[in-house]
């Protein structure tokens, strides 16, 4: 009987030491997530009277007040859902396409070791390359529309997938 009572005091003593460890990561938790968005909160006001008084160009780096007023008007007028599809489209045909051809030049140079040795300098050298940079790119070689926006994702993705 003794044995028992002993093991449920000791449950009972875990369970309490459980709580209390829970309800401290609990008050952490709130603290970071306040922590944070202080700081982002911070960071926006800062931004926008760095804005508002010139310190920053707002052409380049615009404003949130800017920025919250055109997210409200194109959602307004119904433009931005538009927009939103069919950029969600391009990239994932850009996805797949990269995928598919990833993959099948992965396949080509797991299956030849010579062309492996070959192009493993280059593959390297692409993956180390600033993907994202190439789509400016892109944009003056195949024009600011869709072919430009599929070319930018299939070569961040086929090297990836690679």
């Amino acid at each position: 009987m003794e044995k028992a009572t002993n093991h449920d005091s000791l449950t009972a003593l875990k369970e309490r030491v459980y709580a209390s460890y829970r309800e401290a990561e609990r008050r952490r938790t709130i603290w970071v997530r306040l922590t944070q968005l202080a700081i982002l909160l911070s960071f926006l006001a800062l931004w926008e009277i760095a804005a508002r008084l010139k310190w920053i160009d707002g052409l380049l780096f615009s404003s949130p007040g800017r920025i919250g007023s055109l997210l409200y008007e194109k959602t307004m007028d119904g433009s931005l859902l538009l927009h939103t599809g069919v950029t969600v489209w391009e990239t994932v045909v850009g996805f797949l396409l990269g995928t598919l051809l990833g993959t099948a030049i992965a396949a080509l140079l797991w299956f030849s070791p010579f062309l492996s040795r070959v192009f493993d300098p280059y593959i390297v050298v692409l993956n180390s390359l600033p993907k994202v940079a190439l789509g400016p790119l892109f944009i003056v070689a195949l024009g600011p529309g869709a072919l430009s926006i599929i070319a930018t994702t299939l070569s961040i993705t086929v090297i990836i997938t690679i």
